[in-house]
């Protein structure tokens, strides 16, 4: 389908049109050969060459496997869906082009939002996240380019981090990452966000014989409905510290990683994990998650660990 064309091209379709009363418009409705709805809107004209009014596009889609992108443009990822025909894009036309907002949807579920004028881009841009249907990016065009500021949100609608554009480039980064709201600061409370903070306030009152500075990579499984599970040590420090934190990372809440930014990927604690039935990762029921911690021990056996990189999750 192409996205510019008022109607699909295809050999295979065929269209029923009607004037409309009190009106030169046309309105129409496109099938493919098994009489499936594929589009439906209006022309101005007979050649069907000027459209004009709301246009509801459908894709017909087969059962099975399917790429989403949920905002990280290096982390695609594959699920699984029952098939059928979809509302695919909706949108106005006034006088031939796009005018107003435009929403493309994924599987029913919406994926992108577009504000045109006059067939340029110019205004509100939105992206969803697939599994929860939360705002991931938000931000603004100005005839085709990006400018000011845009977004990355978290699953309770959070600014986690702003890219402020001008003309199209990138001329400022602003993380919050360091705000109150996103540290973990007692148990029950706080910041429904830090991994990183829930770690350290369990380790707060323990302490340990071996002193100094180790580097260690640890991973988890995440299953679908946000249980951290089968945590492993894959590069060992001390047994004692080690199995310490594979303890604590055992006995951790749900979580699940909602935001999957372009530039910083970010692992989130939630309350809200994903519980949707029918939608899996197709390739592993679990999700498979590396980390670095840099881990210091000083002198009185107290503990404090921190994240090894600025990005504080990478996923493989």
């Amino acid at each position: 389908m192409m996205d510019q064309e008022p109607l699909i091209h295809l050999k295979q379709l065929h269209i029923l049109y009607q004037k409309m009363d009190g009106d030169s418009a046309w309105s129409i409705r496109q099938y493919d050969m098994q009489d499936t709805i594929m589009a439906i809107g209006t022309f101005k004209d007979e050649q069907f060459t000027i459209p004009h009014g709301k246009f509801i596009y459908y894709v017909l889609i087969p059962p099975g496997k399917f790429n989403i992108q949920n905002g990280d443009t290096q982390k695609i990822d594959s699920v699984f869906a029952r098939g059928g025909n979809f509302i695919d894009r909706t949108g106005v036309y006034l006088n031939g082009k796009k005018n107003g907002s435009w929403k493309s949807y994924n599987h029913q579920k919406p994926a992108f939002i577009n504000t045109y004028r006059d067939d340029i881009q110019d205004g509100l841009y939105q992206s969803y996240d697939y599994s929860s249907g939360k705002v991931l990016v938000e931000g603004n065009f100005i005839n085709n380019v990006r400018q000011g500021d845009w977004n990355s949100l978290s699953y309770y609608g959070d600014i986690i981090k702003t890219e402020v554009y001008k003309d199209g480039k990138i001329v400022k980064t602003i993380s919050y990452l360091n705000d109150r709201k996103f540290q973990y600061v007692k148990e029950g409370q706080g910041s429904k966000y830090d991994l990183i903070n829930y770690l350290n306030l369990k380790l707060s009152t323990k302490k340990f014989n071996k002193h100094g500075r180790y580097n260690v990579t640890y991973s988890f499984n995440l299953t679908p409905n946000g249980k951290l599970v089968a945590p492993l040590i894959e590069g060992k420090s001390d047994q004692e510290i080690d199995s310490t934190i594979i303890n604590e990372l055992s006995g951790a809440p749900n979580w699940e990683p909602m935001i999957r930014t372009e530039v910083l990927k970010i692992f989130l604690l939630t309350s809200a994990p994903n519980q949707e039935s029918g939608i899996h990762n197709s390739e592993e029921k679990e999700l498979h998650i590396p980390f670095d911690l840099n881990v210091v021990v000083d002198g009185k056996g107290k503990i404090h660990i921190s994240y090894a990189e600025k990005d504080i999750f990478r996923y493989d």
